[in-house]
């Protein structure tokens, strides 16, 4: 292997590193829910946090995936709402890509993915919320499939960045003997 070959895949490591580290540092971004333990006929408050910049849009869609048929609502950054197939009337969102649920009942309970695009990544966590009996359980944070391919890339660029420099190191030290 040539050296300008190594500096080529040594070169392409760092850049999956780097997007893989990009797209899988969304540990700040979180939907925390308000109040914690809802009961009939509250107003509550899926509020989002921790998104790293400005975005372009916000979605919430009922359910863990965010396929069309669960989009509840959208809007847009320049102000524009979009009501999704699982819009209901009381689902209200906010410029912030929070949501609020008025006049809460037994039937919003569930699982309830927000997804923020902002300029250059993309967020996403899924939230279930529970009422009557006061429980709701702590977010948890769901890596995107983007996410998941990030890390696979660099794992494996980190790989063979390091079999690529031990035949290099072995090759030169053969030369030189």
């Amino acid at each position: 292997m040539t050296s300008r070959a190594l500096l080529r895949c040594t070169g392409l490591c760092v850049l999956a590193v780097s997007l893989s580290v990009v797209m899988a540092s969304d540990k700040n971004f979180k939907v925390d829910i308000y109040p914690p333990n809802p009961k009939q006929g509250q107003t509550v408050l899926l509020n989002v946090t921790g998104a790293e910049e400005s975005f372009r849009y916000a979605e919430w869609y009922k359910g863990n995936t965010t396929s069309a048929a669960n989009q509840i609502v959208g809007y847009n950054n320049d102000g524009s709402i979009n009501k999704g197939d699982r819009y209901f009337p009381e689902a209200e969102i906010q410029s912030n890509g929070s949501l609020v649920i008025k006049n809460f009942t037994k039937e919003f309970e569930g699982n309830y993915t927000s997804s923020i695009q902002g300029f250059t990544r993309l967020w996403q966590v899924t939230v279930f919320l529970k009422g009557d009996d006061g429980k709701v359980d702590d977010p948890k944070p769901v890596l995107s499939g983007g996410a998941i391919a990030g890390i696979c890339i660099a794992v494996i660029s980190v790989a063979v960045a390091a079999i690529a420099g031990i035949i290099y190191s072995v090759k030169h030290k053969d030369s030189g003997k």
